[in-house]
């Protein structure tokens, strides 16, 4: 493989990979009844809209046919790919799960 073939593989490797991650926080927001977009614009509110995310927010599937996705393993995805604006929110999120009614 010469070094052209190999940049493009590996370009190739991390959008995959970057997709995969779109998808496991938009499954996520699913499985916690939260809509995946409107997490995205709270954290990116300048972004236009992300094709990405859109395909990956038809690709998810009821929070009763998908499997669990930890908030620990959504959390260090999201940080894997420097996404700290998104995993800000997400942690908002998280918190407001967990906190009991006074």
């Amino acid at each position: 493989m010469n070094k052209k073939d190999l940049e493009e593989h590996i370009i190739n490797q991390y959008k995959q990979d970057e997709h995969m991650m779109v998808l496991v926080f938009a499954q996520w927001c699913v499985n916690h009844d939260l809509d995946p977009a409107d997490l995205y614009k709270r954290a990116y509110p300048g972004q236009k809209e992300n094709n990405v995310l859109n395909q990956a927010i038809e690709l998810t599937v009821p929070k009763e046919e998908a499997g669990h996705i930890s908030d620990e393993t959504l959390l260090n995805v999201l940080s894997l790919y420097g996404n700290d604006d998104l995993a800000f929110v997400v942690s908002e999120e998280m918190r407001k799960r967990t906190k009991k009614p006074d």
